[in-house]
């Protein structure tokens, strides 16, 4: 991601960005007497895209490469997280598998 200038964002910069974002959003919500946004870090899209792969079914290699982990289990314990989608999507593999 690039900025107006054509240099790539520093994290530091991009979350003064999101910052700035957040702020004159909420500015309006309050305005508008709607919901308000949570603040949140870069890092926290990390998780959002790695969750979102994994639910699309991903390969969780090509996604552990590129979020630049040196294994897999780092991808899988930390960044995926079970959406309700996927965890009833489990719940009706693992009923198909079920050995009584």
């Amino acid at each position: 991601m690039r900025n107006t200038i054509g240099n790539a964002w520093s994290e530091p910069c991009f979350a003064k960005l999101i910052n700035r974002i957040v702020e004159q959003y909420n500015k309006e919500a309050e305005k508008n007497h709607s919901e308000k946004i949570e603040n949140f870090c870069p890092h926290m899209a990390r998780h959002t895209y790695t969750s979102l792969a994994y639910s699309a079914r991903a390969d969780v290699k090509v996604v552990s490469e590129i979020l630049g982990h040196a294994s897999t289990a780092v991808t899988m314990d930390t960044y995926t997280h079970l959406t309700e989608n996927k965890k009833r999507e489990q719940e009706k593999v693992v009923q198909t598998i079920k050995i009584s």
